[in-house]
């Protein structure tokens, strides 16, 4: 916690600061800031957060958050590109069938009730003040991405989860088929 306060360079009281699951060994804070009730709401609550829970709960496979850069047509290139090969994919992966599979597998059948193979795209400006917090969490995943000057794209599923970015050519069609067959 000490390390932790001292990386902070902050004398600001009261301090938040939120963590990756230590799993991830990520040693820098998802986010962190002052303590108000503000935070607090803005760290957990936003509404591209708000649309990407209902699409989830309402049974997509994956929700791709595009994160633009400062280059329009390199942004409207990625989204084209995924909303593509993303349709594509709706159309030719299918739900594995829980026949076919273990004891687990069958024991949470109608769980499955409502789902689809579906791969909406929401897309996020890196200026957007609504969603300052859910980026951070995002760009702060891995060390290297708040460097990158392409935009990326997230895969995010079940409980909120996100796999590993695409960034500038990994947002391909090779790569989006791995991420959405993984998923």
């Amino acid at each position: 916690a000490q390390k932790l306060w001292k990386a902070q360079a902050t004398g600001k009281l009261p301090w938040l600061a939120a963590l990756y699951p230590r799993v991830s060994r990520i040693p820098v804070p998802a986010w962190a800031g002052e303590l108000s009730l503000a935070a607090a709401k803005a760290l957990v609550d936003s509404p591209l957060r708000q649309a990407l829970a209902k699409q989830i709960l309402d049974g997509a496979t994956t929700v791709w958050i595009l994160i633009d850069c400062e280059d329009p047509k390199k942004n409207d290139a990625a989204e084209k590109l995924l909303r593509e090969t993303l349709k594509h994919l709706e159309s030719v992966i299918k739900l594995p069938d829980p026949e076919m599979g273990d004891a687990y597998e069958e024991a949470f059948a109608a769980e499955r009730e409502g789902l689809k193979v579906s791969f909406p795209l929401k897309r996020l400006s890196r200026t957007d003040p609504a969603e300052k917090v859910l980026l951070d969490l995002l760009l702060h995943s891995e060390e290297d991405l708040l460097t990158f000057k392409e935009p990326l794209v997230f895969p995010v599923f079940g409980r909120g989860r996100a796999l590993f970015a695409l960034v500038g050519k990994g947002i391909n069609e090779e790569n989006l088929q791995d991420a959405c067959g993984f998923v």
